[in-house]
C-alpha cells in the first residue's frame, strides 16, 4: 500500500504468505517496497500445503502471494477478502540434468516418458502444488510406479536444484524457475497454467 499523504506514512510491518517459487522475485522487490512505502516485510517462504496449514491454523497475515491450488482450498480462500483474485505469473515447468551430462529430449510426451525412465535418479518437490502436478503427469504417462522407486523426493524448493548439482540425482523436474543453480543445465520447458 503506499500512501497519498505527502507526508511519510507511519512505518509498520506487514506479514506476507508466499510461494516458494517466488522467493527470487519478492526477495528483489521487497528493498523497493520498503523504501517506497516506509512499510517491512515480514515474508514466509513456503510449499502449496504448509501454507494452507499456516493459514486455516490462525497464523495472522497481510497479504499472500501463492499458487492457485491455495486459493481454491476451502478453508484458505474463506480467510481472504471478497476482492477478486489476480493471476500475476505464469511458470513453466522444465527439467534440468547436471552441467555436461547430455539433455534428454523432452520434446514430445513419448521422448519426456524415455528420458524419465531413463533416469536412474528423478527428484521434484512433492508437497506443491508443482509436485500435485508432476505426480499427475507421471500418471497420465503411465509411468507412476516406475518412477516412484527412483524418486528422491525433495523437502524445501531451494533443495532442488543443488541436488542434480552435486550429483544426488540424475533429473530434476520442477518449476523453472526453482532449476537455477550453478553446475545444472535446463534441457527444455512445458507451459502449465492452473
Amino acid at each position: 500500500m503506499i500512501s497519498s499523504s505527502t507526508k511519510p506514512a507511519e512505518s509498520s510491518k506487514l506479514k506476507v504468505i508466499a510461494g516458494g517459487s517466488i522467493s527470487a522475485l519478492l526477495d528483489e522487490l521487497s528493498p523497493q517496497f520498503e523504501t517506497a512505502t516506509l512499510h517491512r516485510l515480514s515474508i514466509h517462504f513456503d510449499s502449496t500445503p504448509n501454507i494452507i496449514a499456516r493459514m486455516t491454523s490462525g497464523t495472522p497475515f497481510d497479504a499472500i502471494v501463492v499458487p492457485n491450488d491455495v486459493v481454491r482450498d476451502a478453508g484458505a480462500e474463506a480467510l481472504l477478502a471478497t476482492s477478486p483474485v489476480d493471476d500475476i505469473a505464469l511458470v513453466d515447468h522444465g527439467v534440468i540434468v547436471r552441467a555436461g551430462a547430455p539433455k534428454p529430449d523432452i520434446s514430445t510426451p513419448e521422448a519426456l516418458n524415455k528420458a524419465l525412465l531413463d533416469a536412474k535418479s528423478v527428484a521434484y518437490l512433492s508437497a506443491s502444488a508443482a509436485g500435485s502436478y508432476i505426480t499427475k503427469m507421471f500418471e497420465h504417462l503411465g509411468i507412476a510406479e516406475n518412477i516412484k522407486a527412483k524418486t528422491r523426493v525433495q523437502a524445501r524448493p531451494t533443495q532442488i536444484a543443488p541436488a542434480v548439482a552435486r550429483g544426488e540425482t540424475e533429473l530434476v523436474v520442477s518449476l523453472t524457475n526453482m532449476l537455477i543453480a550453478p553446475s545444472v543445465g535446463m534441457t527444455s520447458r512445458t507451459s502449465h497454467t492452473d
